[in-house]
């Protein structure tokens, strides 16, 4: 499995170009957002929400290891985050 640029994630933005994530020393660029809006509200909260993966992700491997932990298993809550998971590590 490739490993993701390890968090946290920051956005980069200013008034005449496209919104960026970087990881947090700004030393690797993570994705440009496209433009999908007249006035780039929707761009930044996309952006916003996109710097936050890498941390939602180490949360959701967290709860699943405390679910399995306190042997709550199986459970619906569970089977999504191990699907949320697994979506988020495929192999491209």
């Amino acid at each position: 499995m490739s490993k993701h640029t390890p968090g946290p994630w920051t956005v980069l933005f200013s008034s005449h170009d496209p919104l960026e994530i970087w990881d947090a020393p700004c030393t690797v660029k993570i994705c440009t957002l496209a433009d999908v809006s007249d006035n780039g509200v929707e761009e930044l909260a996309n952006a916003r929400v996109l710097a936050q993966a890498s941390e939602l992700l180490r949360i959701a491997k967290f709860m699943r290891d405390e679910l399995v932990e306190q042997g709550t298993e199986p459970c619906p809550e569970l089977a999504d985050i191990n699907a949320v998971i697994a979506r988020a590590e495929v192999e491209v």
